[in-house]
């Protein structure tokens, strides 16, 4: 292996823990994010210099321009040149490494797809096994992580977390159903629902750049009991049947869609309840169905009435930062972005956001990621607070083009 092999390797693990700790998983609640994450930045930082002195970066103007508009979110969201707010080294660090990272050529950028792909079906198959030992009652040992997310300390049901090895359970997300616990599936991070997100993008783009779906991901993507990842599910199988010209699929996919169904059919009425409601009800109990109707139910109704009367002030520029929000309970939709970080905020993201489906010249990826983004902005905005989403989504579409002039070259 040659020199520049060893470092493009070097660069591409670099780059899957940087990926990784942006996610926030476990490991940072346990100790100071700090000593975590400047080591982090620093290996992104030294390889990035490196690998300009191998001439070994890959710049273009859609990157460029891509960069700009991260570069002043930073500026927004970690320092008081904008909103006059003191200085946030997490989010100078995130967006430093983004920036970095997306430098990399197509290359290694593939290399921190496919590792980080395998990362990810790691983390799936300990989650199984958890999910289903805890299914039949087996009572495995954990540390105990005390509830600290704004859902968990406004219950006030002293709801925490359980560290089983390398992933975690809230106890605020478990469910006894027809005498089994159904614990919904986390991962290594905070709730099912972050682990549904992440899962359901990855299955897309293994679609996408491998022209293959892992059979872990669907189950503990499912076991997370998210509407969200069923939706990405079907992007999934859109671009299969759409893009691929698989149209046969539909047969394969309705008898997929047949055995849960019927499945279902024989339960007790009792247990069929129990069961819609953790993919749909919980996420529909507000008066009726329209967007903003669920979206409000969705929000704390003390944020939503400070975002109400905030919205009407000066401060809807630069907003009333993340510390504010964090007292007033939950908003996650785009108002929550707005709230924390202003108009200015928002728009250096949207911008960003608008850059991404332009990394891919099909007009169906484009269509898939712009979905994808939109779903993002209504459902969890503060993903685009941070690195992770923006990252992956451009690795993932560049690595399909690398990935097969590799597969031709072999």
């Amino acid at each position: 292996m040659t020199i520049e092999s060893r470092i493009e390797k070097l660069a591409s693990n670099v780059g899957v823990i940087a990926l990784f700790v942006s996610l926030n998983p476990f490991l940072m609640w346990i100790i100071w994010p700090g000593y975590i994450n400047i080591p982090v930045f620093i290996a992104v930082l030294g390889v990035t210099v490196i690998l300009m002195i191998m001439k070994s970066l890959e710049l273009t103007g859609l990157k460029l321009v891509f960069s700009f508009f991260a570069f002043f979110l930073l500026l927004q969201l970690g320092t008081p040149l904008f909103s006059g707010r003191g200085y946030e080294l997490g989010k100078i660090i995130t967006f430093l490494s983004l920036i970095c990272i997306l430098s990399f050529n197509a290359n290694i950028l593939l290399n921190i797809f496919l590792k980080f792909r395998k990362l990810i079906i790691f983390f799936c198959w300990i989650s199984l096994a958890v999910f289903f030992l805890t299914l039949i009652g087996v009572n495995l040992p954990y540390h105990k992580i005390p509830g600290f997310t704004i859902v968990m300390t406004n219950s006030h049901d002293g709801s925490f977390y359980k560290l089983y090895g390398l992933v975690v359970s809230s106890t605020n997300t478990v469910y006894e159903m027809g005498g089994l616990t159904i614990a919904r599936i986390c991962g290594p991070f905070l709730e099912p629902g972050h682990f549904s997100i992440y899962i359901g993008i990855l299955l897309i783009f293994e679609k996408i750049v491998l022209n293959k779906v892992s059979k872990v991901l669907i189950i503990t993507g499912a076991l997370t009991f998210s509407p969200t990842f069923l939706i990405f599910l079907v992007f999934a199988w859109l671009y299969e049947m759409l893009y691929l010209k698989k149209y046969t699929y539909i047969f394969k996919y309705f008898l997929f869609l047949l055995i849960p169904v019927s499945i279902m059919f024989f339960l007790l009425d009792d247990i069929k309840d129990e069961i819609v409601y953790l993919f749909i009800g919980r996420n529909f109990e507000a008066s009726g169905l329209s967007l903003f109707e669920v979206l409000d139910d969705r929000a704390g109704k003390t944020a939503l009435h400070f975002y109400n009367n905030f919205k009407e002030t000066p401060s809807v520029w630069y907003g009333k930062g993340l510390e504010y929000m964090a007292n007033l309970g939950v908003l996650s939709d785009w108002r929550g972005m707005v709230f924390k970080y202003g108009i200015i905020g928002f728009g250096f993201s949207l911008l960003m956001t608008i850059c991404i489906p332009f990394f891919s010249d099909k007009k169906l990826e484009r269509l898939i990621i712009s979905l994808i983004i939109l779903i993002i902005y209504l459902h969890r905005s503060w993903m685009f607070e941070n690195s992770f989403l923006y990252l992956f989504l451009i690795i993932g579409l560049i690595s399909k083009n690398i990935y097969l002039k590799r597969q031709t070259n072999v």
